[in-house]
C-alpha cells in the first residue's frame, strides 16, 4: 500500500572507516551514541533513496495509463506523501482532477519526410476518494456456488508484439550476443559493462563508487561543462552533489576517485579535439530522439549532437570502459552498431544526407575514433536493422556456437538453454 511507512535496517550499523555502531544492551542512560545515530542516519538516508527509486521507476514504466491507490498519510516516509506531495494536494483540498500543461514533440511523416512537430495538450489526473465510490455496487461472491472448476479449452492466444520501443543498447546487445539479449531484456537479469579479456579488472573492495555511476558523473559534468570550471579542483565539489543527489547509498567516496573522474574530464576540455568541438553550433547535449519505426519505435539519447565547420551533424558519444590504447579498434566494432543506431536517428530527426560520428574512450585515449556515414549507408543499415528487429520479435535467442570476447561465461560458452 501506497501510505506504507518503509522501514530501515536496524542495529548493529557497519561502515569499512568507521567501524561498528550499535545500542549497548546495558541500562537505557538516555545518552546517544555519536557514531550509532551517525550510521543509523546514513542508513535511514539510503532506504529513503532505494525507496524513490524504486517508487520513481514503478510509475515511469506506464505507457498508457496509471492507477495508484492507498490512503493520506501523515508519515513523511511513505510514497503517498511524496505523491501528494510532489502533485502538491493539501489535507484541505477536494479537486477531483488535476491538470497539467505540456508539449509532447513528436515526428510526422510528410511527403515521404519525417517533420518535427509539437503537440501542446493538458496532462490530466483524475482523483476518485472514498467517497467518490459510495454509489459504485461491488459483485459479491457467490458461496453457495459449487467450487468445482468446469475445464476451459480456448485457442492458443497469439501475441501479436508491436509497438515496442527498440534503444541503441539493446540492438547492439542482440546484435553482439542473442543469449545476452535474452537474459538481459527477457529475464530481466542486469548486465555486467562490455569488458574484454585484456582489461584490467579493479578490485571490488576498492572501488566504492559503482562503474555505471561513475559513467553517469562523467556525463552529467562534460553535458554541464560550458558552466563550470575546467580543473579538477572545481569538478570535485559538483561530482561529489551529483553522487549524493543520484545515490544516497554512496556517501562515503573516496576523493582518489573523485579525482581520477575530474582528471578524466579535464583530459578531454582541454584536447585539441575538444577545441574543434566547441567551434560546433546548433549544440545539443543528453538529446534524446524518438521516431517510428515500421510497427515499432526507436529511441536514444545523444551525449552530444552539433553541427561541425562543414555544417555537417556530429555525434559524439562518451565511453567511460576502461582498457588500454591496444583494444580501442576492437571495442570501437563492438559499439559501431550503437553509433550506426545514432547516426539513423539524426538522419530522420534533422533530414540530414550525411552523418558523422566520434566515439571517445575518455578513460583511454582523448582523441576520439571518427566514423562518416553517407544516406546510402544509413539506408543500408535501416535495412538490416529491419530485419534485426524482426528476428528479435520472432524469438530466436540462440546461443552462438563460441563465445564472443566479452561472455561473462567464457570459456566454456552460455550454459544457457533456450526452449
Amino acid at each position: 500500500a501506497l501510505e506504507r511507512e518503509f522501514r530501515s535496517d536496524s542495529d548493529p550499523f557497519l561502515d569499512r572507516k568507521l567501524g561498528l555502531g550499535f545500542k549497548p544492551y546495558a541500562e537505557d542512560t538516555g545518552e546517544k551514541i555519536p557514531i550509532r545515530s551517525f550510521l543509523k542516519r546514513r542508513e535511514q538516508q539510503k532506504s529513503v533513496a532505494e525507496e524513490r527509486r524504486v517508487f520513481y521507476v514503478g510509475c515511469t514504466r506506464a505507457r498508457d495509463m496509471l492507477i495508484l491507490s492507498g490512503v493520506k498519510s501523515m508519515s513523511s516516509r511513505s510514497y503517498m506523501s511524496w505523491l501528494l506531495n510532489g502533485l502538491e494536494i493539501g489535507e484541505e483540498e477536494n479537486k477531483s482532477q488535476l491538470k497539467f500543461k505540456c508539449a509532447t514533440e513528436y515526428l510526422q511523416m510528410n511527403d515521404k519526410e519525417f517533420i518535427k512537430t509539437k503537440e501542446e495538450h493538458d496532462l490530466v489526473i483524475s482523483i476518485l476518494r472514498t467517497e467518490d465510490l459510495a454509489g459504485v455496487s461491488r459483485p459479491m461472491p457467490d458461496r453457495k456456488r459449487s467450487r468445482t472448476i468446469e475445464k476451459l479449452l480456448i485457442e492458443p492466444v497469439i501475441i501479436k508484439r508491436q509497438g515496442e520501443i527498440f534503444s541503441a543498447s539493446k540492438i547492439r546487445t542482440y546484435l553482439e550476443c542473442p543469449a545476452k539479449y535474452y537474459l538481459r531484456y527477457v529475464a530481466g537479469l542486469p548486465a555486467p559493462a562490455i569488458r574484454l579479456p585484456s582489461d584490467s579488472i579493479e578490485e571490488e573492495g576498492d572501488v566504492s563508487i559503482p562503474a555505471d555511476l561513475r559513467g553517469r558523473a562523467f556525463h552529467y559534468i562534460l553535458q554541464h561543462i560550458e558552466n563550470l570550471s575546467p580543473d579538477i579542483q572545481s569538478l570535485i565539489p559538483e561530482l561529489r552533489k551529483f553522487i549524493l543527489r543520484d545515490s544516497l547509498s554512496i556517501l562515503s567516496e573516496p576523493s582518489i576517485e573523485l579525482e581520477k573522474i575530474a582528471a578524466s574530464v579535464v583530459k578531454v576540455v582541454q584536447s585539441e579535439f575538444w577545441t574543434d568541438v566547441k567551434k560546433g553550433t546548433d549544440a545539443k547535449t543528453e538529446f534524446t530522439i524518438m521516431t517510428p519505426f515500421g510497427e515499432n519505435f526507436l529511441t536514444g539519447t545523444l551525449d552530444r549532437v552539433y553541427r561541425d565547420a562543414d555544417g555537417i551533424w556530429t555525434v559524439l558519444d562518451y565511453k567511460t570502459d576502461a582498457g588500454t590504447p591496444s583494444v580501442l579498434e576492437q571495442k570501437a566494432q563492438l559499439y559501431e552498431p550503437q553509433v550506426k543506431f545514432y547516426a539513423l536517428l539524426v538522419k530522420k530527426y534533422f533530414q540530414a544526407e550525411t552523418v558523422r560520428c566520434k566515439l571517445l574512450f575518455a578513460s583511454i585515449d582523448s582523441t576520439p575514433m571518427e566514423f562518416a556515414y553517407t544516406s546510402h549507408d544509413i539506408d543500408r543499415f535501416e535495412e538490416s536493422l529491419l530485419e534485426t528487429i524482426a528476428c528479435i520479435q520472432n524469438d530466436p535467442f540462440e546461443r552462438p556456437s563460441l563465445p564472443c570476447a566479452t561472455c561473462p561465461f567464457a570459456p566454456e560458452g552460455c550454459p544457457i538453454r533456450f526452449h
